[in-house]
């Protein structure tokens, strides 16, 4: 027994030197659909929240990534949804040093209207490791519950399907209720449990919670990292970034996600 414990250990111990340490952030930095954020307050917040191996950008104008992979640096490539609620998009930006694109397409949302985004993938490979793993960037609808709760179920269908790992982060409007602050919806948002139903998906859950919005009347957990297949697994850890909450026309009324996981 203790000869196969200490096998275990070896093996374990192997596994974590060679995992490689991944930290992704999501950011929806309101520039689009009117919100007009000005793109030197959106940089300069981004700078506060550090560097990152991958970010999920919500909210982008149309264009905006020329101006976010010229910011970040050479290292950056990235990708920019096609769909848009009459002025934002999603866009998704990885260190090419690490990673190499295998994939990227729009999970395509059927009977979705004006005011929708359809989620935007990237399958990665890691240069370190050679894993796979996808990343979603997502923002779901906030004025309609039943298009929220559409885009849900197609969240956690997908999640059945895939054959790697998978992290989805985002603005995902589900009104996570948080102890001690006003109710800002249902409790934990009714699409809330749809998108988790089965296990299928879980949330990286901060240790602490605060309101990722900064406008009056929102109290509740909006952005959020959530993991599925195997990524269930790996060791990770996820944190709301207090950059500063001041809705003002010039900056983001958001807060930024920070995952941090061990992709073996």
């Amino acid at each position: 027994m203790r000869v196969l414990v200490a096998m275990l250990a070896v093996v374990l111990g192997w596994s974590a030197a060679f995992a490689e340490e991944v930290r992704l952030v999501a950011f929806n930095v309101e520039r689009g659909f009117g919100s007009g954020a000005e793109i030197p307050a959106v940089l300069s917040l981004m700078d506060k929240a550090g560097m990152a191996d991958v970010w999920a950008i919500v909210e982008a104008s149309p264009g905006d990534i020329d101006t976010f992979l010229k910011h970040l640096g050479k290292a950056y490539e990235g990708v920019e949804g096609r769909t848009d609620n009459g002025g934002d998009v999603l866009v998704i930006l990885y260190d090419r040093r690490k990673f190499s694109r295998v994939d990227s397409d729009e999970l395509y949302i059927p009977n979705l209207s004006f005011g929708q985004r359809q989620p935007l993938w990237v399958r990665l490979r890691s240069k370190k490791t050679g894993s796979e793993f996808y990343v979603v960037a997502n923002h779901l609808h906030r004025g309609s519950e039943q298009k929220r709760l559409t885009e849900a179920q197609a969240l956690n269908g997908w999640a059945r399907t895939i054959d790697a790992p998978a992290i989805a982060l985002g603005d995902f409007n589900l009104d996570f209720n948080i102890v001690g602050y006003p109710q800002s919806g249902p409790p934990q948002g009714s699409a809330y449990p749809v998108l988790l139903e089965d296990d299928v998906w879980a949330w990286v859950r901060p240790d602490v919670l605060m309101p990722t919005q900064c406008g009056s009347g929102y109290y509740s957990v909006l952005d959020f990292a959530f993991v599925a297949d195997e990524a269930k697994q790996w060791p990770r850890e996820s944190k709301i970034w207090d950059i500063g909450c001041k809705n003002t026309p010039q900056r983001p009324d958001h807060l930024p996600i920070d995952l941090v996981i061990d992709v073996p």
